[in-house]
């Protein structure tokens, strides 16, 4: 299971900026975190609360994203 797949299964709040996932830091969120990805945290603009900014971790976004194909 994906990190993005095990915080949705979780509850997890979510949000993103094109493949950069964004998770609501909780104690559940932090230990998933944990075990898959490293992450930065920044406060939220709009509401004052922690966030985990995960890098390239929006699985929706590499399913929707044409493959690019090298000419060799």
């Amino acid at each position: 299971m994906s990190l993005y797949e095990e915080l949705v299964a979780a509850g997890a709040t979510l949000a993103h900026h094109e493949s950069d996932l964004y998770v609501l830091s909780t104690p559940t969120a932090r230990d998933i975190i944990a075990r898959h990805a490293l992450a930065s945290t920044f406060i939220g603009h709009d509401d004052g609360r922690v966030w985990h900014d995960v890098p390239f971790a929006y699985d929706p976004f590499w399913a929707e994203t044409p493959r690019l194909r090298l000419a060799l």
